[in-house]
């Protein structure tokens, strides 16, 4: 059976995302995705990446890091500065499809600093309390920690989506079944950080 092309998954899931009417060549690819779970997943994936990171124009840089691989996690990150100081929100987007399933962790870590509070934010995996991402309002800084035992020794990647369409990298480095790194300064507003792993 002749899969999918990256290209074909893309105009998919960029009609599907964008309610757009597909054509009848689209429409035949469709039906390809009911008999196919290989290409229905790289498809869920693309939809995914699209719903929350933007249209392949946006993304392009990051197509090899993402669609094309598999999505492990996508994450939403809000820094705003409220009344009593710097507050952060995590939330999982797309959880039902994702590999690691994130939660807030039981206890989230706040300090006071002078006449406001610093908010650490942390999201655990609800399988893996090794996996977790954490961020700092205060500083500004995300760190990420994975641990690959359970997902497979794969090569993972980690990169932050600003709303303006820019991108950073964070480079992870290993430590035995661990993949840890973090980024500094992250400036107020809403991005999202998306974990994905290489075919």
């Amino acid at each position: 059976m002749k899969h999918l092309t990256d290209e074909e998954i893309l105009s998919l899931a960029t009609a599907t995302v964008e309610e757009i009417p597909y054509t009848e060549d689209e429409r035949n690819l469709m039906e390809h995705l009911k008999t196919c779970k290989d290409c229905y997943d790289e498809f869920f994936a693309a939809v995914a990446v699209i719903d929350t990171i933007g249209s392949p124009v946006e993304y392009e840089e990051t197509v090899e890091e993402t669609v094309g691989s598999r999505i492990l996690a996508v994450i939403s990150v809000v820094k705003d500065k409220v009344s009593t100081g710097i507050d952060s929100v995590l939330q999982q987007l797309d959880q039902a499809t994702a590999a690691i399933s994130f939660m807030p962790a039981m206890s989230l870590a706040t300090r006071g600093t002078g006449d406001y509070q610093v908010n650490t934010s942390r999201l655990e995996d609800v399988n893996d309390e090794k996996t977790y991402i954490s961020f700092d309002s205060g500083s500004g800084q995300l760190f990420v920690q994975i641990n690959t035992k359970e997902i497979g020794d794969e090569n993972i990647s980690v990169t932050v989506k600003y709303s303006d369409g820019s991108m950073r990298e964070i480079p992870m480095e290993r430590s035995g079944a661990l993949l840890m790194g973090s980024i500094d300064n992250l400036v107020e507003g809403e991005f999202k950080v998306v974990v994905a792993s290489a075919d």
